[in-house]
């Protein structure tokens, strides 16, 4: 599959057309231009267009966060000219950081130059437009998650696409039937690919779709016999902060500490023995690094040779009889990696895997690893808690990327087939959805900025037992 790439040329405008320096290899694109039909937002717009040519002006530097030498430079995509964000915080710190995030971000995975204009668009901006018409229900979403940063909530951020249960308008789909094993996807390196496969009718329809639910209101009553579940995740020492409601099983799904230091583990479990739930479950997240074994070895090795290692002003003063029993420390709860737990005959599935990121810890390379740890999830979980979001459910980053597990939906959907879905990890995937059989929750209690803004999300399930 090939994906046409733009680059603005000399007098700043969109083009396809460039020296070819792969020897024909882009020959089978076919000629239906993707950008026919696309309409830039206005925030991108430089006020001018050529009716005629049918060629639109963009400010490049400012899609970059650069600025220029003109003094009426319009909105950039994090920045203005007069140095606030876009749905950003104007704290000047913040800012700066924030933008020089987002900016390595963007730059980080851009394409080559255009020999012309020594400047392209970035690939993650080009994603936005690329494949999308205005007429898809997915584009309005996708644009909107990357202008409004700050307003990251799901269910907030796409109410005019909500529908209701009772909706008669809504297509209702059959369970797809299951399956004893799932083999790993082909396209599980590319999550928006896949994506766009099961929402065009490419034999995965059903599959692909994907519906906002509204969070569950804290003050209504627990029906009897029924178990109370309260959903956080990624607290990042901000647990004290929260405020939980009422329940009868707290669920955290990872990224309790900034680093897995004792000082956080222990301060964390202190305030478990505090909240008062009858059951607290947790599992590790990609920030609790001295959960993963295989980093703490690499760190007790360089602490021998004397060598640099990443974290290691976090992880070397950590002994080793220490890091060995880590899970020991959380007396106050049931801590879950490849395991289960059942409480009122409902059964609890954690794991804290996702795919790779940043080499933090419990990453896995997408495909065969990744997948042995999903085929050790047994058939019959009624709540499965993950750490990492599967594709397509709270998975879609400040670009507008979608960055979940392949394989992990699959297994949801194909051979598992729990009720609830639990993760976290990115933060600006906040909310709920479903497929129409599972619900998926992002439970990610901190914002795109770390701050502790996202409300606990509560749910009932009926005893088993």
């Amino acid at each position: 599959m090939f994906n046409r790439i733009y680059f603005l040329n000399h007098n700043m405008t969109f083009s396809s057309s460039m020296p070819d320096p792969n020897d024909g290899r882009f020959d089978d694109i076919d000629d239906e231009d993707p950008m026919e039909g696309v309409e830039i937002p206005k925030i991108f717009l430089k006020r001018e267009k050529n009716e005629k040519k049918k060629e639109i002006f963009l400010p490049c530097e400012d899609l970059f966060g650069y600025g220029n030498s003109s003094t009426t430079k319009p909105k950039s995509l994090f920045g203005t000219s007069s140095g606030k964000t876009v749905g950003l915080k104007n704290n000047k710190d913040n800012f700066q950081q924030s933008t020089k995030r987002n900016r390595n971000r963007l730059l980080g995975s851009k394409h080559s130059l255009d020999e012309n204009a020594k400047k392209s668009l970035s690939f993650e901006f080009l994603s936005l437009f690329k494949r999308y018409k205005p007429q898809d229900e997915d584009f309005q979403p996708k644009y909107k998650a990357k202008l409004n940063i700050e307003n990251s909530s799901n269910w907030q951020r796409d109410e005019k696409y909500l529908r209701t249960n009772d909706d008669p308008t809504e297509k209702k789909f059959e369970q797809p039937t299951k399956v004893k094993t799932v083999e790993v996807d082909p396209q599980c390196h590319y999550p928006d690919e896949f994506l766009h496969c099961s929402r065009s009718g490419q034999g995965r329809y059903e599959r692909g779709y994907c519906k906002i639910v509204k969070p569950m209101d804290h003050d209504l009553p627990k029906p009897q016999g029924h178990t109370r579940f309260v959903c956080i995740s990624d607290t990042h020492n901000e647990h004290r902060n929260l405020k939980l409601p009422p329940g009868d099983v707290l669920l955290h799904c990872g990224d309790f500490s900034l680093a897995g230091e004792l000082k956080e583990i222990d301060e964390f479990n202190e305030w478990l023995g505090e909240v008062p739930f009858k059951h607290k479950v947790v599992i590790a997240g990609n920030h609790e690094l001295s959960f993963d074994q295989k980093i703490m070895e690499h760190v007790e090795l360089a602490k021998k040779n004397n060598s640099y290692v990443r974290f290691g002003k976090y992880l070397k003063p950590i002994e080793e009889k220490d890091w060995r029993n880590i899970r020991s420390r959380l007396t106050n709860c049931t801590y879950l990696e490849d395991s289960e737990i059942m409480i009122n005959g409902i059964r609890i599935w954690g794991s804290p895997w996702q795919p790779e990121f940043g080499n933090w810890g419990f990453n896995l390379t997408r495909g065969r690893p990744l997948m042995e740890k999903w085929n050790k999830i047994p058939n019959g979980v009624d709540i499965l808690m993950t750490h990492g979001p599967p594709a397509g459910h709270g998975d879609r980053v400040v670009s507008g990327q979608r960055v979940g597990c392949v394989d992990l939906l699959n297994t949801v959907q194909l051979r598992v087939q729990p009720k609830y879905h639990l993760f976290g990890h990115i933060h600006e995937g906040y909310g709920l959805t479903t497929d129409q059989f599972t619900t998926y929750i992002n439970c990610s209690s901190v914002d795109y900025h770390y701050d502790p803004g996202h409300p606990p999300i509560v749910f009932d399930m009926p005893n088993k037992a």
